[in-house]
């Protein structure tokens, strides 16, 4: 991120006043009239590069009067004047707009570093580009906000099998009844290593049982590959993360106590010798596991087992924001993530005008 250029109290008085404030240096295009600076609270984390932040905008924040239609106008700079790629997942005027940006840099130790929001540009036209913000290791990423659309390069689109849209963690998402719903992300490739994560909100706490039949179900699960587990008929894998590794061994370690009804930020990552879980974008528990090859064929599945159907394979609950990496994410990058995704990490500064 470039410095921070700080306007004197007189200039930021002049700049709400309207028409003959002076334009600031560091202003990017005159063709926009109104900006907010956006800026992070990095302090308890190592600096981030090319990271995808959540920037929630409402009443207070934007004036949505002042945007064109589905926010064409808006567009996200940072503080050395470069354009940031930006994909708006949800757009209501009325509530909550939901708009990832991809920022090269934020500053660790930091309380200060920002970017900018500027609108009200009456002649601009829409200039998301969501695989430039998905492009750093994501192989798949799907908001399940009323689509299963994967919005990274790779085109990994997700077929939609009876679950039906729900208020999400983030937007909406997607609820399972537990009967016979789920989502094939039809994603097939077998990772070595990885960083799997999605938003999960069982309606009951995680059981052995869910139905007749023994239970396997979960937010995203391919086998012996990954599997972010809700239910299981052995608590060894009950609301942990797992995969198998050499001589037919597996291996799970727990995300810590899960609740129904409650909203949880599940990861895992595996660099081919430690399986990590995360819970809400802290480390819960870790587990020794020898890398092994995976030779798997069926595709991943959100919301149910990978492919058994001789026990209960389907979640009952919710699930939103699902990713999958072909890199192991660090500790503070999970934790930034959760951080940006609970609204916690992005604070707005005045709206400035010019002219």
């Amino acid at each position: 991120m470039g410095p921070d250029v700080d306007l004197s109290d007189s200039l930021a008085d002049s700049l709400t006043d309207g028409p003959g404030a002076d334009l600031p240096p560091d202003w990017w295009n005159t063709a926009w009239s109104r900006r907010r600076r956006i800026t992070f609270d990095n302090t308890q984390h190592g600096a981030l590069q090319d990271v995808p932040v959540l920037i929630v905008l409402r009443g207070g924040r934007i004036d949505y009067a002042r945007t064109r239609p589905q926010g064409a106008d808006i567009r996200f700079i940072d503080a050395d004047g470069t354009p940031l790629s930006y994909e708006i997942e949800r757009w209501d005027t009325t509530g909550d707009s939901f708009v990832w940006v991809k920022v090269p840099q934020i500053d660790g130790g930091s309380a200060t570093d920002h970017i900018w929001l500027y609108h009200d540009n009456p002649g601009a036209s829409d200039a998301q580009q969501p695989t430039l913000v998905w492009n750093a290791g994501y192989q798949a990423v799907w908001h399940l906000n009323d689509g299963f659309q994967d919005s990274t390069l790779h085109g990994n689109h997700a077929t939609n099998v009876g679950s039906t849209d729900a208020a999400g963690a983030v937007g909406r998402g997607r609820q399972f009844d537990g009967n016979n719903q789920y989502v094939d992300a039809n994603y097939t490739q077998n990772l070595p290593i990885y960083t799997v994560s999605a938003w999960i909100r069982g309606a009951a706490a995680p059981v052995a049982k869910a139905g007749p039949t023994d239970a396997i179900n979960g937010a995203l699960m391919r086998e012996e590959n990954y599997q972010l587990t809700w239910d299981h008929h052995d608590s060894y894998f009950r609301g942990a993360a797992s995969l198998k590794t050499t001589g037919d061994d597996w291996k799970a370690t727990p995300f810590a106590t899960l609740k129904g009804k409650t909203w949880y930020h599940l990861a895992a990552t595996y660099d081919g010798y430690a399986l990590d879980a995360y819970t809400d974008g802290q480390l819960a528990t870790s587990v020794a596991a020898k890398p092994a090859p995976v030779s798997l064929t069926h595709s991943a599945k959100i919301g149910r087992h990978a492919f058994r159907t001789d026990i209960h394979p389907f979640l009952h609950g919710m699930v939103d924001e699902v990713r999958i990496c072909s890199v192991v994410r660090s500790a503070d990058w999970i934790a930034v993530q959760h951080q940006s995704m609970t609204d916690t990490l992005a604070s707005f500064g005045g709206e400035e005008r010019w002219p």
